[in-house]
């Protein structure tokens, strides 16, 4: 697949096919020099909205004629009119005949672009179609495919041009193709041939938890063989073994730690390790046997769409009506540049464009977003191009600090760095930190009450336990009226008065540089956690303004319109689902709609669709099957009536929290899916599914007879929480943290649709219900009757444990009588009570809180509270 198709497809958002572009209007663009490489830093320009790309022309032509094509000088001629840009060839007399950027009338520019841009979505440009395709590129393709959208939307949100309204294009019905999965569990030729004599015998020294020289992630030569196949999976090609990356490290990439294949002390031989680990990997790969393949005689499946393991572009199903106007520096962390895996891409458009370098333990997440986890991990800029941000904010004298934050914990402290723009450890700017459970800011103004190191300290209220652990959307703004405020998840958070209301940035300093995740230079003030968003404004945010960003959320989320014309029988017929890949290992299915793309469709005849599953790389999900119980009946009432001709399945109590589906495939390949159906129309699959057995099947299915037992659901979940430790669903600790998670949670009480995502997020929202249960002296000490919080826990474990058994049991607790369907108390007993024995060791105090804290949060967290 080419670059321009590839781009297309990452979007993911339409679809369009290539060939559908006018051959009128792509004969504008006639060959051109391919001598664009030229450098990319403008001088910044106070002007307008600080773009600044024109690299010193100056335009002398006829007054724009309306507001329309001066936003469109602004946004996009500016930046694109230079010659090593689009004005080598798109001026007026150059070979290209759209001449877009002529110089001599801005007007007769704006009409020529308008043939070349679309407004209404301006990821289906043809500008920034021809980028991905290379064409002309100043930059690696999809980085000038990124900005070139960036600015198109610019000048159509200026204009108020664009639309609320989701277009989605036709896609082929095909049918899903052949894969090779890894399967589960470990198979005995991965440890024969892979792990054994090469992964664990020649990488264990970095590549495992207890490494002799360091542990460094992946741990594919981990001890233990089911983590190191978990790890291993992700740098291997089922395809091509000569394509994994384990086999690329050695024969294209010469890793500095090649073995000696005969172990006789002489020099390595990289090309020879790389031959030993490709036959290895080989040998694993010939043991897989055939692909695994759909039968559509027995199965009803729609058509099949690849979800790229690594988008590098698409505008995400929420992007449309996130703010940001006056935003000087943008990091979405979508890893654009495939020739240099280290690149943190500055995608706001605004020149001189503030690149980051990732150095040490960082690494970017697939789900868009760069995660720190050891001393060494920074994102850091140049001076040079870090002083557009003391440029652009001391024209206005305000700023705003954006970003989406996920602590990795809340036990780290002295400020850690998450954000600053500094020149050490003792001399900065502006740092957003964390200490604890409170965001801390750091800035220097003019005040007398400011220094060069940004003290005093303006931080979230102690006791408040602002920070947690989870995803979060944090606003730190300045100006001079209020000074400082931090907001979380559109909360304000401070209150207390600001001294460097009154005061001004102005006397930053222009030698500091931005970094994520650090100090300058890697100091001992490294933060631990994940950034999936980061964003500079030169103007505060309003709370109207920060409360519509952190509505539209963070993340690369998709429309994947799954056709099933065939199925029942209407032309142009289409499930789509939002789609986002979630982490690193999965992916969310959400809020699945079905829509029919030809206008004036009438739905002749009702729509039955019963038992909905989601198929992966050639068979179905194993896990995460959330609508397999789906029964709905699709009438033209209900689909004429539909906003935009959407008929949400929600509509029919469908969850509209969608399913979590495991990834299985890597970069640069992609995992495919497809839908199949029990019924949809009046076709019916020939796949028995009232016994877990199918020998005559040999696509892999699964059993879905009701089991006896289920899982209790988000809401079941919040409530039982909120019933056994009398915290309110409204507690300001607990509320934002079940709405962020509650996606997370199950959206079904079918066991085979458990995920351990989902147990991640029951942990994080049993554990917020306790970090406020023990925060309150009136909660706990009803909670926990007998247990004095001052007093040393090895002295009163029961204190702790016998009222929280009892919460879970069916009788007294260490009563003689128990249900069968029900824990046994003493096991339960026996097994938390090891925890306190760990927690306990020795007569101090402060241990009984966090015990009291650990015990409420696993025991929240297990099975015993969690399945009915």
């Amino acid at each position: 697949m080419n670059q321009f198709a590839q781009y297309n497809v990452l979007r993911g958002l339409k679809l369009i096919a290539l060939v559908s572009l006018s051959v009128g209007v792509l004969s504008g663009f006639t060959s051109c020099s391919s001598d664009s490489g030229g450098d990319n830093t403008q001088v910044l320009n106070p002007n307008g909205n600080n773009n600044g790309g024109s690299g010193g022309i100056s335009y002398d032509g006829p007054a724009a004629a309306s507001s329309d094509v001066t936003e469109f000088k602004v946004n996009l001629w500016d930046n694109i009119v230079a010659d090593n840009r689009c004005g080598n060839c798109h001026k007026q007399d150059g070979p290209g005949t759209t001449w877009f950027v002529r110089d001599d009338n801005i007007n007769t520019a704006y009409q020529a672009a308008l043939t070349v841009v679309d407004l209404e979505n301006p990821g289906d440009s043809l500008l920034v179609q021809r980028m991905a395709s290379d064409h002309n590129c100043w930059d690696v393709p999809n980085v000038c495919a990124d900005l070139m959208e960036t600015w198109i939307s610019n000048w159509a949100n200026a204009t108020e041009a664009t639309t609320t309204v989701v277009t989605i294009d036709p896609v082929p019905a095909v049918l899903p193709g052949a894969s090779l999965n890894f399967p589960p569990p470990v198979p005995a030729a991965f440890e024969s041939n892979v792990y054994t004599p090469i992964l664990r015998e020649y990488c264990s020294r970095c590549h495992s938890e207890d490494g002799s020289e360091r542990q460094q992630q992946p741990y594919f030569a981990s001890g233990d063989v089911t983590t190191a196949y978990r790890a291993a999976q992700s740098k291997i090609d089922l395809n091509d073994a000569s394509n994994s990356r384990l086999v690329y490290r050695l024969a294209v990439a010469p890793h500095t730690n090649c073995w000696d294949p005969n172990d006789a002390g002489g020099p390595v031989d990289c090309a020879a390790n790389a031959v030993e680990m490709e036959a290895g990997i080989q040998a694993f790969i010939d043991s897989l046997g055939s692909p695994a393949t759909v039968d559509p005689d027995e199965l009803q499946v729609s058509g099949a769409l690849a979800f790229p393991a690594n988008p590098s572009q698409g505008q995400s199903a929420n992007a449309a009506g996130r703010y940001e106007s006056n935003i000087i520096a943008k990091y979405e962390f979508k890893q654009l540049d495939n020739t240099n895996p280290d690149r943190v891409v500055d995608t706001s458009g605004i020149s001189p464009q503030l690149d980051l370098t990732r150095t040490g333990d960082a690494r970017f997440v697939s789900s868009w977003g760069m995660e720190f986890f050891g001393p060494s991990g920074r994102a850091q800029g140049l001076t040079s191009n870090s002083r557009k941000l003391r440029d652009a904010i001391s024209l206005t004298g305000e700023f705003a600090v954006e970003a989406w934050v996920i602590p990795a914990n809340v036990t780290q402290d002295n400020v850690r760095r998450i954000i600053s723009y500094s020149g050490g450890p003792s001399e900065r700017n502006f740092t957003l930190g964390q200490t604890l459970y409170n965001y801390n800011t750091l800035l220097r103004t003019d005040s007398v009450d400011s220094n060069g190191n940004g003290s005093p300290l303006y931080s979230t209220p102690d006791g408040d336990d602002v920070l947690q652990a989870s995803l979060q959307h944090v606003v730190v703004n300045f100006d001079a009226t209020n000074g400082r405020q931090i907001w979380v998840n559109g909360e304000l958070t401070t209150t207390d008065a600001d001294v460097l209301a009154n005061s001004s940035p102005s006397n930053w300093s222009d030698s500091h540089v931005l970094v994520l995740g650090n100090e300058v230079g890697g100091m001992d003030l490294d933060w631990k956690g994940t950034l999936r968003f980061v964003a500079i404004h030169n103007r505060v945010l309003t709370q109207e303004q920060i409360l519509t960003n952190f509505s539209v959320g963070v993340g690369q989320k998709y429309y994947m319109p799954f056709n099933i014309s065939s199925l029942v029988n209407i032309p142009e017929a289409y499930i789509v689902f939002e789609v986002e890949r979630f982490d690193d290992y999965s992916y969310l299915f959400n809020d699945p709609f079905f829509t029919v793309l030809e206008e004036g469709v009438v739905i002749s005849s009702d729509i039955d669709i019963q038992g909905m599953r989601i198929g992966i790389n050639g068979r179905e999900a194993p896990t995460g099957q959330a609508f397999a119980k789906m029964d709905v009946t699709i009438t033209d009432a209900d689909y004429q009536a539909a906003e935009n001709n959407w008929l949400r399945l929600s509509t029919y109590g469908i969850p509209v929290t969608g399913t979590i589906i495991a990834s299985e495939k890597v970069a640069p390949e992609t995992d495919e899916f497809f839908l199949s159906f029990d019924r949809i129309g009046v076709r019916t699959s020939s796949v028995d599914r009232s016994t877990p057995d199918y020998p005559d099947v040999a696509l892999p299915v699964y059993s879905y007879k009701q089991s006896e037992i289920g899982l209790k659901h988000f809401y079941e979940i919040n409530e039982m929480f909120s019933s056994l430790t009398g915290v309110s669903k409204d507690n300001a600790l607990v509320a934002g943290k079940f709405d962020t998670l509650k996606t997370q949670l199950p959206s079904s009480e079918d066991p085979v649709a458990f995920s351990t995502t989902q147990q991640m997020g029951i942990t994080q929202l049993a554990a917020a219900y306790c970090e406020a249960l023990t925060a309150s002296t009136s909660l706990r000490t009803a909670f926990w009757p007998s247990l004095n919080f001052g007093q040393a826990l090895n002295t009163q474990r029961n204190a702790v444990l016998d009222p929280m058994l009892e919460k879970f049991s069916s009788q007294t607790f260490m009563d003689t009588t128990t249900l069968a369907t029900q824990p046994d108390p003493t096991d339960m007993a026996a097994t938390v009570d090891t925890l306190l024995a760990e927690l306990s060791t020795a007569a101090n105090a402060s241990e009984t809180d966090s015990a009291a804290l650990a015990v409420c949060t696993s025991v929240f967290a297990s099975a015993v509270a969690n399945v009915q």
